[in-house]
């Protein structure tokens, strides 16, 4: 009775000093590295836009957004791979949550003045100031509907790890 267990706990404790001696026992990737700040509200918002389709030109919504990014882990360059944005509204009785894909332009350092790439990584220890810009397909809204929209955006890095600010940020509609 006492006999399998035993052998259990000892083939774990043999196959962790192999994997350690091995070397595969390493650190994990770093989960934490950019923390995303939002600038002030004037800085988000929406509008309506048109994508072609089979049909013509269908309506759809857009969302822009500029954030400052900082690397905070001392050993990793990051570069934004994609970006996302989950929005939360209520659709007649129930609450709903979309998740609409963007693109992420970041600056090379020099703000407004300099040049902004999808390319460009952000160093360690350095901020840079990122343009978040989504498009949200179908529409959640009807035409005519300018209410302002509750969203959380996420900054996915290289590592895959999603990044976003600590609070929901209110998109206004801009005709």
């Amino acid at each position: 009775m006492l006999f399998k267990p035993l052998v259990l706990i000892v083939q774990l404790i043999l196959e962790w000093l192999r994997k350690r001696k091995r070397g595969d026992a390493s650190a994990p990737l770093p989960a934490e590295t950019v923390r995303v700040v939002p600038l002030d509200d004037q800085h988000y918002t929406w509008n309506w836009a048109f994508k072609p389709a089979a049909a013509g030109q269908v309506r759809i919504m857009s969302a822009r957004g500029h954030f400052h990014l900082t690397a905070i882990d001392p050993g990793v360059t990051v570069g934004i791979i994609r970006t996302y944005l989950v929005i939360w509204y209520w659709d007649r009785w129930r609450f709903r949550r979309v998740k609409a894909g963007g693109d992420a332009m970041v600056s090379d350092g020099r703000g407004y003045e300099g040049i902004w790439s999808r390319t460009y990584t952000i160093p360690s220890g350095g901020t840079r100031e990122v343009s978040g810009y989504w498009l949200i397909d179908p529409s959640i809204r009807q035409e005519g509907d300018a209410r302002p929209l509750r969203a959380r955006p996420y900054f996915v890095d290289q590592l895959d790890n999603p990044h976003s600010s600590r609070r929901k940020i209110t998109f206004q509609f801009v005709a």
